[in-house]
């Protein structure tokens, strides 16, 4: 049996033989933390291959999220997901835009529903204590139902915002 060592060379000169590195080549597979990173490969079904279909990250990310997006995802937890009215004295409903279409009606989870609140303008945050998707969301649009945990007064407009950096709301779409 041959050692792996057999395969190695020294670099800058002419081998002869059946040599796939040089000596000092790192070996990726050695540890858990290792790296290892592809670009520019495409996949071909059949034999024949086509030129390289090369998509700008914008056009990749609008592909992605017609399947899932993410809202709140800054450090500083102070994003906004959308704009709404107090309907009562614990709820909130707002609406929130999508990037783009989705391909489906969406499901939502997210992180935890006191990383979110419902600001209005005179009564500062109102932290929600559960989020639901409203019967009217869209592939579009999606309409949040949100349980407050404080008291706004009815008919007030407002925001829907992350108040944490671990404020995260997925909305979901996948196959």
């Amino acid at each position: 049996m041959m050692n792996r060592k057999d395969y190695h060379a020294t670099a800058n000169a002419w081998q002869s033989g059946a040599y796939l590195a040089t000596s000092s080549q790192v070996n990726v597979m050695q540890s858990t933390s290792d790296a290892f990173g592809v670009t520019g490969v495409q996949l071909e079904i059949g034999s024949a291959a086509t030129q390289f279909e090369y998509r700008p990250y914008r056009h990749e990310l609008a592909l992605c999220q017609r399947y899932f997006v993410v809202f709140g995802a800054s450090n500083d937890g102070q994003d906004i997901i959308g704009s709404g009215v107090s309907e009562d004295s614990s709820t909130a409903m707002a609406l929130v835009n999508h990037p783009v279409e989705m391909r489906a009606l969406p499901s939502l989870s997210y992180s935890s529903a006191n990383h979110f609140a419902f600001r209005v303008a005179s009564g500062g945050d109102n932290t929600a204590t559960n989020i639901t998707l409203s019967g009217i969301s869209g592939t579009r649009d999606s309409w949040l139902s949100l349980t407050l945990a404080t008291n706004p007064a009815a008919g007030y407009g407002g925001i829907v915002r992350s108040q944490t950096s671990g404020g995260r709301l997925y909305l979901s779409a996948e196959l």
